[in-house]
């Protein structure tokens, strides 16, 4: 039972990890498509 636990607490850790991660990642994709949107008006 104990390994289980441990276990699900790792993957509890992960699963907020990769939250965290796509969710800096869309920002970021965002804030790209921006520029290119940005760079592309400019000119």
């Amino acid at each position: 039972m104990e390994g289980f636990k441990k276990k699900n607490h790792e993957c509890i850790k992960l699963n907020k990890f990769m939250f965290w991660y796509n969710m800096l990642y869309i920002v970021r994709f965002e804030s790209l498509m921006e520029r290119l949107l940005l760079l592309t008006v400019l000119p």
